[in-house]
């Protein structure tokens, strides 16, 4: 599948079999926008990871319109992730699960070719609502209040580590260009909580960053959790871009790599 030359695909999706009526309703917005997408099962291209790779390697290669975006449907039992790198940390698992290695294959850097994403999710019910969420918020994004120009920033105040200095360098670029940016840095100035992240996610904001500590379910510092995301959030259709640079809490591959709790990046994708 997918090894003539004639292929046209700025999008190229691989879905787990199951998954794939759920996802067409994104293949036809995406088509209806000017996204020329092919959508791919994962039994026609096969098993490994190193099958799935060649078959991307190929896509940049090989089609007439190679692919910019690589989107994965499934979670990693259903696609595989890739176990490639040592942990630089001498507890299990040993190796830590990566798609990059999906879009990076020209020479011996780590600058992926492609870009690459991947909808993790269990089962077709929870396809459907984050289809949903995409679909709402491409096409008729919540407008009612301004909150497009508010930005979470969340952090620690630690001893030798570059946390709010991170998050301050990026509030000095988004402030001058006219974002408000609320700043929860626990420890540090100003002062941060759960609920101070909680009430700023509610209120609305486009993103939402974290920069600390951080393990399965949730941010260490201040502490957000999967519970406050099913507990407390009520943002409706405020969608913030969340980004959580810390350890684990985009651990997605538990089914594959020795178990453990929902990460809260799952967690707060598959939630409607």
């Amino acid at each position: 599948v997918g090894m003539s030359s004639d292929i046209r695909a700025d999008l190229l999706i691989v879905v787990y079999d199951e998954f794939y009526e759920e996802i067409l309703p994104l293949v036809e917005w995406r088509h209806s926008i000017g996204i020329e997408t092919k959508v791919v099962k994962w039994s026609k291209i096969g098993t490994t990871a190193e099958e799935l790779r060649m078959y991307v390697n190929n896509s940049y290669y090989n089609w007439e319109v190679p692919p910019s975006f690589l989107l994965i449907v499934g979670d990693a039992d259903h696609v595989p992730v890739n176990y490639i790198y040592d942990h630089p940390y001498p507890f299990p698992p040993s190796k830590t699960g990566t798609d990059h290695w999906y879009v990076t294959f020209d020479g011996d850097d780590y600058l992926p070719e492609i870009h690459e994403g991947r909808i993790s999710v269990d089962n077709e019910v929870e396809l459907i609502t984050v289809v949903e969420k995409i679909l709402n918020y491409s096409i008729a994004p919540y407008m009612e209040e301004n909150w497009f120009n508010n930005v979470l920033l969340a952090s620690k105040e630690e001893s030798g580590r570059y946390f709010i200095w991170g998050s301050e360098t990026i509030y000095d670029y988004l402030s001058p260009l006219g974002y408000n940016v609320t700043r929860q840095y626990s420890g540090g100035s100003p002062p941060g909580s759960t609920q101070g992240v909680i009430d700023a996610i509610n209120n609305g904001v486009v993103i939402a960053n974290h920069r600390d500590h951080g393990g399965e379910t949730g941010w260490s510092a201040p502490k957000f959790t999967t519970s406050n995301v099913l507990n407390d959030l009520d943002n409706g259709a405020k969608y913030p871009v969340m980004f959580s640079i810390n350890c684990l809490s985009g651990y997605f591959d538990k089914e594959t790599s020795g178990g453990g709790p929902e990460c809260l990046a799952e967690v707060a994708l598959r939630v409607g």
